[in-house]
């Protein structure tokens, strides 16, 4: 792929990305990754119980860009932040703290999959919000799982970048994380919803074209990390309540399997009664039956407040708000909990009059710097090299 043809159609906050990335590190040739965020449209804490989801990417991105070196040094300058940081590929690469493992993992990650000619220069760059549940690290580790394959020549299948990516959240960040982030922001094609079925990988595209509705993003300025967190404290428990119920797979599960009425027992049901609400809405996406779509964001908020436990009393406040609004169908949190985003889907003609509505309603309550915006579907990640 041309580096014309990369960026034809990219809206104007990518190609800004790209043109910092290039100030700050000119000249080529260049190798470039770009790796969308991504919206969870239902579907949430299903990805690593087998489950199914229904994500997309959207606009906002996450942008690396590297030149090649004569030696082997990595030099990396983390432009949102101002800071760097160099390791020889030769020498030992302890884990580094804060953004720097990131980078490190997922520059280790690819040499150990793909190999790589030598060391490099490199910049980085996005709008995604980090923390904020729209996936800010997975776009950046696909941003680079984007730029290296492309530098070192291989062409890699979505779900074969996506696996990349997730190992470098496992290995080197600590996040027991399924594969919808890397996932939605691999695959993901504009117009279309990824129905992602997690225990055969299948991807169905769900067509999405919603005209006269629109994806609001609600952000509560509240950050998390996911790795200390009640993720991984999640993750076992419902590990543990498969086992106990005799079930070998978390497809075949039922509600009656789930009898001692616990709080086990509760985690567990949020992972059924999810599944059954993904696929309600691909079938009301299907008929156009938006009005559906939005009652089941609102069950799929209760089960991840109720029965999960992943929800947050400024989560709650903001989809209470927003729910209430004229023009809201319907609204849920948004990605792993704890904090960051939710997610409203709401009559385009309204959108503003609601992410005010709820904006004014949330800061009499809380003193976090929250934030909304409207937020479109956007294709996949995509790596190219940089005209000379």
């Amino acid at each position: 792929m041309s580096g014309a043809e990369s960026v034809s159609g990219l809206p104007d906050n990518a190609r800004g990305l790209l043109a910092r990335a290039e100030a700050a590190l000119p000249g080529g040739p260049a190798w470039i990754g770009l790796a969308p965020g991504r919206i969870n449209i239902i579907g949430e804490h299903t990805d690593y119980i087998e489950g199914l989801s229904l994500p997309t990417g959207v606009d906002r991105f996450a942008v690396v860009r590297l030149r090649p070196r004569a030696d082997r040094t990595v030099h990396i300058r983390a432009l949102d932040l101002d800071e760097s940081h160099s390791f020889d590929l030769d020498a030992d690469r302890s884990p580094p703290q804060g953004w720097r493992r990131t980078m490190v993992g997922a520059v280790s990650v690819a040499e150990d999959a793909l190999g790589l000619p030598g060391g490099f220069d490199a910049v980085v760059t996005g709008d995604v919000p980090r923390g904020g549940g729209m996936s800010s690290s997975a776009a950046l580790c696909v941003a680079w799982v984007s730029a290296l394959a492309a530098w070192s020549g291989h062409v890699l299948g979505d779900a074969e970048a996506a696996r990349l990516a997730q190992r470098v959240e496992h290995e080197w960040s600590g996040v027991p994380c399924g594969l919808l982030d890397q996932l939605a922001s691999q695959a993901s094609r504009a117009g279309q919803l990824l129905r992602v079925d997690f225990r055969t990988d299948a991807v169905t595209p769900v067509p999405a074209v919603l005209p006269e509705h629109a994806w609001l993003v609600l952000d509560t300025g509240v950050r998390r990390e996911l790795a200390a967190s009640a993720y991984a404290e999640r993750v076992q428990e419902v590990r543990d309540g498969l086992a106990r119920t005799g079930r070998a797979h978390w497809r075949d599960l039922t509600l009656g399997d789930l009898t001692r009425g616990d709080v086990v027992d509760r985690r567990l049901r949020h992972g059924v009664t999810e599944n059954v609400r993904v696929d309600a809405v691909v079938s009301a996406l299907g008929v156009g039956d938006v009005e559906s779509v939005g009652r089941l964001l609102a069950e799929s908020h209760r089960s991840l407040r109720d029965d999960y436990g992943v929800s947050c009393a400024e989560l709650d406040a903001f989809v209470d708000a927003a729910s209430v609004a004229s023009g809201c169908l319907g609204a849920r949190m948004m990605g792993g909990g704890f904090g960051g985003c939710a997610l409203a889907l709401v009559e385009a003609a309204a959108a503003d009059a609601v992410a005010a509505t709820a904006l004014a309603a949330y800061r009499a309550r809380f003193d976090h710097p929250a934030a909304a915006a409207v937020v479109r579907g956007v294709d996949g990640a995509r790596g190219w090299c940089s005209d000379a």
